[in-house]
């Protein structure tokens, strides 16, 4: 009867232990407190400017953006148009164009939220809609065939703005050159659009994620 009750007494402790042991294993704790998040937003601010509006005269660019002649002619028939569209997306319309017909566009990034952000990449679109390219680095070209039919009618050169970091109500100057050639037809209007994104400064990379 000693042994049965030194066992039943070692079976108590070891309940009891093994009690104490699921409830700290269960145990909660609860903690309030209040975070305070920060967040990426930008815009492209207006106006958006051009080399090229009525009143002014052509530039011509021979033979293309790469090491071409710019020359400025004694003829007011071309026109350019740039519209912001939305916060990250301005469209560019070329009114009455012709071969050789070039132009200079300028608009400013503006950054507006907490969190410090780059400009990431460029989206160009034709005037059917279609994704024609994207780029992620400065200096690039981009070619734009808009009646499809293997040619290119369309030239832009990107001058910079990649990877720049901007803060809250910093600003930075965007600039790209485009150039009608040879295939593109007389008297027409052409139309694009750019799209650009921007990601957190600390994600940044100069490429595809």
């Amino acid at each position: 009867m000693k042994r049965i009750g030194l066992l039943c007494l070692a079976l108590v402790l070891a309940l009891g232990a093994l009690g104490v042991g699921f409830a700290m294993w269960f145990d909660t704790v609860t903690v309030t407190g209040t975070v305070n998040t920060g967040d990426v937003a930008w815009e492209v601010e207006g106006p958006l400017t051009n080399s090229d509006s009525l009143g002014t005269l052509d530039w011509n660019c021979f033979f293309d953006l790469n090491g071409g002649d710019f020359v400025q002619m004694d003829k007011d028939v071309g026109e350019t148009e740039v519209a912001i569209v939305d916060d990250h997306t301005f469209s560019v319309t070329i009114h009455n164009a012709y071969p050789y017909y070039t132009s200079h566009v300028a608009f400013k990034v503006h950054g507006l939220g907490s969190i410090p952000l780059r400009i990431w990449k460029a989206e160009f679109y034709d005037d059917s809609g279609a994704l024609v390219d994207t780029i992620y680095t400065s200096d690039q070209y981009v070619y734009i065939d808009f009646d499809d039919n293997g040619d290119d009618d369309f030239e832009i050169w990107w001058g910079n703005g990649f990877g720049v970091q901007l803060h809250e109500c910093d600003k930075h100057d965007i600039s790209f050159d485009m150039l009608l050639l040879q295939p593109a037809l007389q008297g027409q209007t052409y139309h694009f659009t750019v799209r650009l994104y921007a990601i957190q400064w600390d994600e940044y990379t100069a490429g595809p994620l």
